[in-house]
């Protein structure tokens, strides 16, 4: 097997610009991949990924710093290959026996460098981030530290399950996660010890719109199921410890934490006949 990937990745700090101070990232990764698709005669395998980073601090005073970060992640790498490893009696070696002569045992080695997959499978993770971090020195013995986290992902993924060129088992799995947080923190120093004090809000939501297709050969209505999914989630924690100096070497620690978590979730599924309608949801 032969395969070449490059990997490119730069960073750069730019000059400080009075109280503040910025670095830039970013990556790119192609090729990788070392499959030989003998049905569609082409290579399977490849990365496909750029990442940006910005990366910004201001420090307008000794007591106080502002920490901002953009993500920004395009991943459209395809759905890693697979190769079929069914035998003769298990269930697709039962009932579509004669797939079996594109699977092997999965002792052979070279085997698993050839793919058989009869379509595409393309996919795809793009995620957009904001993180800021404070930090505020009220007095020599206190500081307030604040966290805010911000995320949305956007997924799709098409899959073969199958490894062979027949259309035994496949799936279209788009996906979309937004997800927001909020962090508050008193840490404090006394002439006893230390002590943190604080709270932590996180609320998501989460969808998957899924398309199961078994047994379609070529017909992409046939034997379809279209799980769908929501879930919302809020939750609310509040947090502290105490450590006590006790002597100069044994401290004692106590924490404690309390969270409130709520959900709330639906699924609808849905199956559709041969001509693409609607035979059944609950």
């Amino acid at each position: 097997a032969e395969d070449h990937q490059e990997d490119i990745k730069a960073m750069i700090n730019l000059p400080r610009m009075g109280d503040l101070s910025v670095k830039l990232s970013a990556m790119n990764i192609q090729g990788g991949g070392y499959f030989h698709n003998e049905f569609r005669g082409k290579r399977e395998g490849d990365n496909d990924m750029t990442a940006v980073s910005v990366s910004a601090l201001w420090e307008p005073s000794d007591n106080f710093d502002l920490r901002v970060i953009y993500d920004d992640v395009d991943d459209d790498t395809e759905t890693r290959p697979l190769t079929c490893l069914t035998n003769a009696g298990e269930l697709f070696g039962v009932l579509v026996p004669f797939t079996l002569s594109e699977c092997s045992d999965k002792k052979d080695i070279a085997h698993h460098r050839i793919s058989r997959t009869g379509a595409e499978q393309p996919a795809s993770l793009d995620t957009e981030a904001w993180t800021i971090h404070a930090n505020w020195q009220i007095t020599d013995a206190h500081k307030l530290a604040f966290v805010f986290g911000d995320r949305n992902v956007d997924e799709t993924v098409i899959q073969e399950f199958d490894g062979t060129s027949w259309d035994l088992f496949k799936t279209s799995r788009p996906t979309e996660e937004k997800q927001t947080s909020f962090e508050f923190r008193l840490e404090s120093d006394w002439d006893w010890g230390t002590s943190t004090f604080g709270a932590f809000f996180w609320e998501s939501e989460y969808t998957m719109s899924q398309n199961t297709n078994f047994f379609a050969f070529g017909d992409p209505h046939a034997y379809t199921a279209s799980p769908w999914y929501h879930q919302e989630t809020d939750n609310t924690a509040y947090f502290g410890q105490v450590d006590i100096d006790v002597t100069d070497k044994l401290s004692l620690s106590l924490g404690g934490r309390y969270i409130d978590e709520e959900k709330e979730a639906c699924m609808v599924v849905s199956n559709n006949d041969a001509t693409g309608g609607t035979t059944g949801t609950w």
